[in-house]
């Protein structure tokens, strides 16, 4: 049976940016929370528009947003690799020391497709 404990009802739906989210990767951290990651995306008269930047959500063991993490709990995955760079897939984990890590592919018009990895302090 459900946790009814956890989030509402035993779900948790932490706030999205408007529009829609694909949820592309979770994991759990030490402390019984848990990272999400995915790529907001909206639609406008049935075309779709150019993809977001990745985003990761941290919420509590409870589900209830992490507020001290990021802005509200969410975090933006900006690259810093160029305009014209995009990210799908990502990819969260933590390693031994407790550091988020971030996989995703990354497409720009100069290089083409690849994989980048990013590496998040979590001193809170």
């Amino acid at each position: 049976s459900r946790d009814r404990g956890y989030g509402k009802g035993g779900a948790a739906t932490p706030r999205l940016p408007r529009g829609r989210f694909a949820c592309d990767s979770v994991v759990l951290d030490r402390r019984g929370g848990a990272f999400v990651a995915g790529i907001p995306f909206s639609t406008r008269g049935g075309a779709q528009r150019p993809p977001q930047p990745a985003v990761v959500f941290r919420l509590g063991r409870a589900g209830r947003p992490d507020l001290s993490f990021g802005k509200r709990g969410r975090a933006w995955i900006r690259t810093g690799l160029g305009s014209g760079t995009e990210l799908s897939e990502p990819r969260v984990l933590l390693d031994p020391q407790g550091r988020l890590l971030v996989a995703a592919s990354a497409s720009s018009p100069p290089t083409g497709p690849g994989v980048v990895l990013f590496r998040y302090l979590l001193g809170g």
